[in-house]
């Protein structure tokens, strides 16, 4: 307990003195919600009271600069564009945790996923002032999951700490949550490969990116593999490649073929299609049908923050008895996830924030840091459709931080400057 006390007390006195560095420190240890506290009762994590020291930091010193009036209005004219549906996001939330039976675990969900969250989007906002900045973001994400994909591969060489079934997972359990850790921030890294200008030499930077891609090919995880693909399809979809850069396709192209090959005898792609027996597709198969029942019986408020597991135990004998599954925590869909637990307003006011982050995004699309801001989101929507890249601290926090990007160059055509 007195390590934790000391490294927030560093950290605060740190962003005393530069509270954007707090920030860049808070997105490198966003796999520190995994050391965890309580304090009274109350179930807590590093990563969040690592949240809490800056944003208090950062806090003070906003409230104590001269041109207060000024810096208020630019925070609130930054979140201007996504006022309504934000408020509807997280006033769904709320109501949630309030008509949730297990008010307890409801609130422990609205503070980690969405109440965090939502404080660094404020610190993103307000500090975020160049391109500079918002590399140093990038580079903090990045070599986070660098050492998350080079953990996983070092446990992987010695066999050990990993799945029931061999798949890479590093620091997490299971190995999907490593794939959707890694995947976006993957695809939002690619922006530093070109002018680096960092002292990390360029061919320092892709043998890093190689174990990242390496890491994510042994969790197995098909989610994150399609969430990777359609991140890469946006970004090349639209790009014109010159004839001399061709091969570079063509290397990718024969990259995937050589992956499907090697999958096609793999017995995990051959459980794929079956969903009859006792697979991954078979238990998502009854862990959908499940969700939809719960949905007809709840299509409007939902069951509340966090209690999906609760009410799928009570409603999957209706589909299948003894069921694949007995205890599943989440849906393995992003959006059934939205709806089952946060009501049709959950999900309507995020599919309202999806479509104002990629028309924004859009009217500055020439910008790289935007373009891939928008293709590392794409990787996390695809991979929504086969688990839930939301619902954890560190996922939470790492969509936000992809609007905050676009909300920062919501009015701009060209780069930021300090």
């Amino acid at each position: 307990m007195f390590y934790l006390f000391f490294a927030l007390i560093i950290l605060f006195i740190i962003s005393l003195a530069k509270p954007r560095f707090g920030l860049y420190l808070i997105l490198f240890a966003l796999p520190a919600y995994l050391i965890r506290y309580q304090f009274f009762g109350i179930p807590t994590t590093f990563l969040e009271l690592a949240i809490y020291a800056v944003f208090i930091a950062w806090l003070i010193k906003f409230l104590i600069r001269p041109n207060l009036k000024q810096k208020t209005k630019r925070l609130y004219f930054s979140l201007k564009p996504f006022s309504l549906p934000l408020i509807l996001f997280f006033g769904a939330a709320i109501i949630s945790t309030i008509i949730s039976p297990d008010k307890r675990l409801s609130l422990g969900v609205l503070k980690a996923w969405f109440f965090d969250p939502l404080l660094v989007l404020i610190l993103f906002l307000d500090l975020m002032r160049c391109d500079k900045h918002i590399k140093r973001v990038i580079l903090a994400l990045f070599l986070s999951a660098f050492l998350i994909a080079a953990y996983g591969l070092y446990e992987y060489v010695l066999q050990t700490g990993l799945d029931s079934d061999g798949r890479l997972n590093s620091f997490f359990v299971p190995a999907n949550y490593a794939a959707m850790f890694l995947a976006p921030i993957l695809i939002l890294s690619l922006v530093l490969a070109k002018r680096l200008k960092f002292k990390l030499p360029v061919t320092s930077y892709w043998l890093l990116v190689t174990i990242m891609i390496l890491a994510l090919y042994l969790t197995k995880s098909y989610g994150g593999w399609l969430g990777v693909f359609a991140g890469l399809v946006f970004l090349w979809a639209r790009v014109w490649i010159p004839a001399k850069r061709l091969k570079y396709l063509l290397i990718f192209a024969l990259f995937v073929i050589l992956i499907a090959t090697v999958q096609a005898g793999s017995p995990k792609f051959g459980r794929l299609f079956d969903f009859s027996n006792r697979s991954s597709s078979g238990a998502r198969s009854q862990i959908w049908q499940t969700s939809l029942l719960i949905i007809k019986k709840y299509p409007l408020g939902g069951v509340g923050l966090g209690n999906f597991e609760a009410i799928y135990r009570e409603t999957v004998p209706f589909v299948a008895f003894p069921p694949l599954e007995w205890l599943v925590v989440k849906p393995h869909n992003l959006y059934l996830n939205l709806w089952i637990e946060m009501g049709i307003l959950g999900l309507a006011s995020f599919i309202w924030l999806i479509v104002l982050f990629f028309r924004k995004g859009w009217q500055n699309r020439d910008n790289r840091l935007v373009k891939y801001a928008m293709a590392a989101m794409i990787a996390i929507l695809a991979h929504g459709f086969v688990d839930t890249p939301y619902f954890k601290n560190d996922l939470a926090v790492l969509f936000w931080v992809l609007v905050g990007l676009i909300l920062v160059f919501k009015n701009k055509k060209e780069h930021l400057r300090c």
